[in-house]
C-alpha cells in the first residue's frame, strides 16, 4: 500500500513539473517574443538583435 500512494505521488508530482515547464515554454513564446516584436516597432529595440524577424505591421 505504501509504495502505492509513493508510486502515486511520484507520477502526480512528475506530471507537475512538466505541466510547469510547458506552461513556461507557452508563456515565452507567446508572452516574451511578442513584446519583443512591439519593442522592435517602437524603437526600444535594435532589430538586428530580435530572436526573430518583426515584419511592418502594414505591409
Amino acid at each position: 500500500m505504501i509504495t502505492f500512494l509513493k508510486r502515486t505521488l511520484s507520477l502526480l508530482l512528475e506530471l507537475a513539473v512538466i505541466s510547469a515547464m510547458v506552461g513556461g515554454a507557452v508563456w515565452c513564446l507567446g508572452y516574451c517574443l511578442d513584446n519583443e516584436a512591439r519593442q522592435v516597432r517602437e524603437g526600444k529595440k535594435d532589430p538586428r538583435t530580435a530572436i526573430l524577424p518583426v515584419l511592418p505591421e502594414n505591409r
